[in-house]
């Protein structure tokens, strides 16, 4: 039986008013939530949430932070990104403007017109973060299994593949991309090194390299 059902049996009397058992529920699960096991960006506060940095070389302390409380190797491989903010301001515009008859995926939270840098990274971070076994705010994915990393590159491949994201990089300059992908096996920021991608498929633009 789990913690807040517990306390639930022991706390909840028969002869306490209904005012008295929302009181009495909403301590048990506050109890509760203090007392379960907290994942790694709970255990570091709202910064690892909070964090508004495009690059995890601009938050090396943090990211590194992070990193030790979480677990990074060979076979637990970690994601960091560093975006490119004038291809993300190219992209915004182009993105704002792209024709209606492009559906926008469902994982983009703002409507055309009022996308921004920041809506944009949160939003393909939240997605690839289902993926993954954490995140530290818009720069790493990480802790990761070997099936989560390829699951992630992946990810990445079906971002690119979208229409409304394709129809949005054509007003990006040539050769553009809006984020360079690092992989670690190490548990420093230092420890980056570059993502080599496999060959594509198709003809979709890169936007991660």
């Amino acid at each position: 039986m789990d913690l807040f059902n517990q306390n639930l049996i022991h706390s909840w009397q028969p002869s306490q008013s209904p005012r008295q058992r929302v009181k009495a529920c909403t301590y048990l699960i506050r109890l509760t939530l203090l007392s379960a096991p907290r994942t790694a960006d709970q255990a570091l506060g709202p910064s690892c949430i909070m964090s508004t940095a495009f690059s995890y070389q601009d938050c090396t302390a943090e990211v590194d932070e992070y990193l030790s409380s979480v677990s990074v190797s060979d076979d637990e491989p970690a994601l960091a990104l560093h975006w490119e903010q004038n291809a993300l301001s190219q992209f915004v515009d182009a993105a704002n403007s792209v024709d209606d008859s492009v559906d926008m995926p469902d994982w983009l939270t703002q409507p055309r017109g009022s996308i921004t840098a920041d809506s944009i990274v949160e939003d393909m971070m939240a997605f690839l973060a289902t993926k993954a076994g954490g995140r530290f705010g818009r720069v790493l994915l990480a802790p990761n299994s070997v099936v989560q990393f390829g699951q992630l590159c992946g990810m990445f491949a079906y971002i690119e593949n979208d229409a409304f994201v394709r129809a949005a990089a054509a007003g990006m300059s040539d050769g553009a991309t809006l984020a360079k992908v690092f992989c670690l096996t190490k548990g420093s920021a230092s420890a980056a090194v570059p993502m080599e991608f496999p060959p594509r498929e198709n003809q979709s633009r890169r936007l991660f390299s």
